[in-house]
């Protein structure tokens, strides 16, 4: 075999080593890996706790649509105020003042929605009377 085709042989399992990653870089790497989970745990956790401050994003307004004849506006907060004190934007349930709306008597169907930044929508529909019982009772359909 000639000189230059010795050299040639020689120089390549040197270039595998040189391509290949060090020990240094592979750890440099695991290590930022960790760092940026840590953080991306970090600012979860952050934002979970402000989701769940009370003192923010309380809900401060009622806006009730829909003809009530029969319903009063006190009555649907009285049903809101029964289950405690009204969450916040992120942590109250809709599903569950819907259920305590709906159990009031003279209602047929309830929507309730949140809006940001604080506001809670009702929309109502009521049971329309097509009768009275002894002047003092309606009866509906």
């Amino acid at each position: 075999m000639s000189q230059a085709a010795m050299r040639v042989r020689n120089r390549e399992p040197q270039e595998r080593i040189r391509t290949g990653r060090s020990n240094g870089a592979r750890l440099f790497g695991i290590i930022f890996l960790l760092i940026v989970i840590g953080i991306m745990v970090a600012g979860g956790l952050v934002v979970l706790k402000w989701m769940n401050d009370a003192s923010r994003l309380p809900l401060s307004k009622l806006v009730v649509t829909g003809q009530t004849h029969y319903t009063t506006h006190d009555d649907i907060r009285q049903a809101i105020l029964s289950l405690g004190p009204p969450g916040t934007f992120m942590s109250q349930d809709v599903d569950i003042l819907q259920q305590q709306i709906e159990r009031l008597p003279w209602i047929k169907q309830v929507s309730v929605r949140k809006q940001w930044p604080d506001e809670l929508k009702i929309h109502l529909v009521e049971y329309t009377p097509v009768a009275r019982w002894n002047d003092l009772h309606m009866v509906d359909a």
